[in-house]
C-alpha cells in the first residue's frame, strides 16, 4: 500500500510546489513592472 500511495504524494507535492512557484513568479513580475511603471512617473 505504501509504495502505491507514495507516487501520488510526490506528484501532489511537486504540483503544489509548481503552483507556489508560479504565483510567486507572477507576483514578482507584477511588482517589478509596477515599480518600473511608478519609476517612469
Amino acid at each position: 500500500f505504501r509504495s502505491h500511495k507514495e507516487p501520488r504524494v510526490l506528484e501532489f507535492g511537486f504540483s503544489n510546489h509548481n503552483y507556489k512557484l508560479g504565483t510567486n513568479t507572477i507576483l514578482f513580475i507584477t511588482f517589478s513592472s509596477f515599480s518600473s511603471y511608478s519609476h517612469f512617473i
